[in-house]
Formats: structure tokens, C-alpha cells, sequence
């Protein structure tokens, strides 16, 4: 069985398991746009009824690690 070095919803699983969260846990990963795709899918979700508190945002430092990046 092949396991990737880094997979892209596992720190989104491991904040859910930490903090007891429970519902659905999903990782956006469409570069740059990833934090406004995050916050925007949060908006529709609680619009539409489906859940009613939700975290999003984005990850600057996996970001720049990924990339290998100089601040």
C-alpha cells in the first residue's frame, strides 16, 4: 500500500480529532485561491443549512514550505 509523505487533509484531521470536532472535515487545495475557495465554501455551506459553525482559512506555513519560500 503506497502512503505520501504529505497528504493534503491530514492537518485539517488532525485540528478536527484535537480539538473533538465533529461533521465534515475537507481540504481545499487549489493554490493561491485557497483560503478565499475555503471561506467561500464555508459561506454556502452555512447558507444552505448544512452545518452551523465552521473553520476556514489557511495554512502560510505548509504554504511556504511546499514552495520553499523566503519571507
Amino acid at each position: 500500500m503506497f502512503i505520501p509523505m504529505a497528504i493534503a487533509n491530514m492537518p485539517a484531521g488532525n485540528i478536527s480529532i484535537d480539538l473533538g470536532l465533529k461533521g465534515e472535515s475537507i481540504s481545499i487545495v487549489t493554490a493561491c485561491s485557497s483560503s478565499t475557495n475555503a471561506i467561500g465554501e464555508a459561506y454556502r455551506t452555512i447558507k444552505y443549512g448544512s452545518e452551523d459553525v465552521i473553520f476556514a482559512g489557511r495554512n502560510r506555513k505548509l504554504y511556504l514550505q511546499s514552495w520553499n519560500c523566503r519571507i
